[in-house]
């Protein structure tokens, strides 16, 4: 096949308007492609903004939380001397109370002493109350002698009569 400079001409110019129709074609997906770019460019300048205002929202939120844990950790060291207080003033308390459980025991050997002093006293005092009864027997015995001795007594009359 013998190809003429018309054919050439032929297919030079669909070539031509081929290149020509793709130029376009590639030209307005290329526009396409720039408006899409920058429409992506702009989401991701809008999520980089709303990332960076998070990530600044959420580093704020970590300092507070390092300075609450700070605060919490002074707190936690002052209960721990608290409690080490507690516990120095509860021994303290045991040894009062063991003390006192001391003098309990003296408190009621005491008393157990006083109750036998007691006992005696009682005793000596039921000795002295038969004494005085004993006393008081003779007194009347002492009473009739006297009376004896003197003799009957005279009289009295009453100023009625």
């Amino acid at each position: 096949m013998v190809v003429t400079p018309d054919v050439i001409g032929v297919i030079v110019a669909v070539f031509v308007a081929a290149v020509t129709f793709l130029g376009g074609v590639l030209g307005g997906v290329n526009r396409m492609i720039v408006r899409l770019e920058h429409r992506l460019e702009r989401r991701m300048d809008e999520r980089f903004a709303r990332v960076e205002s998070e990530f600044a929202i959420v580093k704020s939120d970590i300092a507070t939380m390092k300075d609450d844990i700070a605060g919490l950790k002074i707190e936690l060291a002052d209960v721990k001397n608290d409690i080490a207080g507690l516990k120095i003033e509860l021994t303290d308390v045991k040894n009062d109370i063991a003390g006192l459980k001391i003098e309990l025991t003296a408190v009621k050997n005491d008393i157990a002493g006083l109750k036998i002093e007691l006992t005696a006293v009682k005793n000596d005092i039921v000795a002295v109350k038969d004494d005085i009864a004993a006393m008081k027997d003779e007194l009347v015995d002492v009473k009739i002698a006297i009376a004896r001795v003197e003799g009957p007594r005279p009289r009295l009359l009453h100023p009625s009569y």
